[in-house]
């Protein structure tokens, strides 16, 4: 049971390591870095709800049932890297 204990710390020790390596940067690297510019879309809204929400009303946001169907279904935004 110890030996199995050491040998799981040992390969978790390695584990960290191996991310630590790769996972710090100093600021010099980050400067350099390129930025990555993501832009943000709504979500799909599915043929049926999209039907039953009908022409957008002008004026105050719109969205309607669409909107609130989307928003009720999870929401959050898709990013896709440009």
């Amino acid at each position: 049971m110890v030996d199995r204990i050491r040998r799981f710390q040992v390969l978790n020790s390695q584990i960290f390591a191996t991310l630590n390596k790769y996972l710090r940067t100093s600021t010099a690297e980050t400067d350099s870095m390129p930025v990555e510019h993501v832009r943000c879309f709504q979500p799909p809204i599915h043929q049926s709800l999209a039907a039953a929400a009908g022409p957008p009303s002008g004026g105050g946001g719109g969205g309607g049932a669409a909107a609130a169907a989307a928003s009720s279904q999870g929401g959050g935004h898709y990013r896709a890297a440009r």
